[in-house]
């Protein structure tokens, strides 16, 4: 029951700061957008696309960040911010109705990662 919370609270950060992000389009480099039945940055589709990119980080995430796994720290670092940019683009194919550019996915990635480690540190205690 605990796991399950603890999916559903990454979920709904994921979407909060992909929802956040979307405000922010009058940057030059910020490049997202939300379409769905009911107009720009719909809920259902910042919900579909939290979901998708969590299941696409549980099913593809573990084998290429294994792939990575005995490079030194930094590198690691890098790489890791590389993958799960990538992921956060490749679920923008996968969900009709958002759009990311690729240096707004390495921002969404930076957060979600920096977030997700607060969450991993305060879910220990």
């Amino acid at each position: 029951m605990i796991h399950v919370v603890r999916i559903l609270i990454n979920w709904l950060v994921s979407a909060l700061i992909l929802w956040g992000m979307s405000f922010l389009t009058r940057l030059p480099f910020i490049d997202i957008t939300f379409t769905g039945s009911w107009g720009q940055g719909t809920w259902l589709t910042i919900i579909v696309v939290a979901v998708v990119l969590g299941l696409i980080n549980s099913l593809i995430g573990p084998i290429l960040h294994s792939l990575i796994k005995k490079s030194k720290p930094l590198i690691l670092l890098i790489l890791s911010l590389i993958i799960n940019a990538a992921l956060i683009w490749v679920t923008s194919l996968v969900v009709p109705g958002f759009s990311i550019g690729i240096i707004t996915a390495i921002i969404a990635a930076a957060l979600l990662s920096v977030v997700g480690a607060g969450l991993a540190t305060t879910n220990k205690k």
